[in-house]
């Protein structure tokens, strides 16, 4: 499935963490990254994704804006990547 760069971009403009805004410029650079990128905020949910990283977890970007990972992935797997995520955010 080829990634929807323009829904991705707006997605990105109209979602950022805590409220916050993104530049359209940063959301169609974000959409248009072969990286997965993604950012998430402090209670771990999924704020802004871009293409490459909905398809690495094999989910449509739109389901998921706004979960954690607890929404997908098993237990284990969830906590697995909380536990690595945290380990980025202290260095």
């Amino acid at each position: 499935m080829a990634p929807n760069h323009s829904a991705a971009a707006a997605i990105a403009a109209d979602i950022a963490p805590e409220g916050g805004r993104i530049s359209q410029g940063l959301a169609q650079a974000l959409a248009a990254m072969a990286l997965p990128i993604c950012l998430k905020d402090r209670h771990h949910r999924w704020q802004i994704l871009n293409p490459a990283y909905a398809d690495l977890l094999g989910y449509p970007l739109a389901e998921l804006l706004g979960q954690e990972e607890a929404a997908i992935f098993p237990p284990a797997g969830a906590d697995a990547f909380r536990q690595a995520t945290l380990e980025v955010l202290s260095q």
